[in-house]
């Protein structure tokens, strides 16, 4: 299963792929390329998994906006 959810002002694309009990989340913002994944129970709610890797890839994004190149 997979989507598009806002995240903030931002879109990304979030897919889901389970694996027996777990369920690994990955979450891709289309402008940068930046991919993020997490891995959940199976059992944790479908939203809460996608809260979850969104706010890591808003970190993730917000943590390379201060670097310098």
């Amino acid at each position: 299963m997979d989507g598009r959810f806002a995240s903030g002002a931002r879109e990304a694309i979030v897919e889901f792929h389970r694996l027996g009990r777990s369920t690994k989340v990955t979450a891709l913002d289309p402008v940068s390329l930046t991919e993020v994944s997490i891995v959940a129970p199976s059992n944790l709610a479908q939203r809460q998994m996608t809260d979850s890797v969104l706010r890591k890839l808003d970190y993730v994004l917000s943590r390379g906006a201060r670097q310098v190149v």
